[in-house]
């Protein structure tokens, strides 16, 4: 399997050399949104193809979703933030927080 990944990625870059930087350049700059896989009418069926991976599902983590993850985490908060989605953040850190102190007279 690492033998027939590495043939193709050399097979790849002999076709095409420039393709890693082609490709980082535009995940770095798409403002598309992309659903979550598992939300998906195949979700469930990705789900099944993991779980049956036995030790390969490692490999299908680290390969399938970590890169996308450190670019969704890279990429900088921009956008309105729905009216749900901020009341939820809010509440807990209302409850939370801890009371003023009480500072004495100068």
């Amino acid at each position: 399997m690492i033998f027939g990944s590495g043939v193709f990625v050399l097979a790849s870059l002999v076709l095409l050399p420039t393709w890693p930087r082609d490709w980082w350049h535009a995940a770095l700059g798409s403002t598309t949104r992309h659903g979550i896989p598992l939300l998906t009418p195949a979700g469930p069926l990705l789900l099944l193809a993991v779980q049956n991976a036995g030790m390969a599902r490692w490999v299908l983590v680290e390969a399938l979703y970590l890169p996308p993850l450190v670019m969704v985490l890279r990429h900088p908060n921009t956008g309105e933030v729905p009216a749900w989605l901020d009341r939820l953040a809010a509440r807990p850190s209302v409850e939370l927080r801890p009371e003023p102190a009480i500072e004495p007279p100068a």
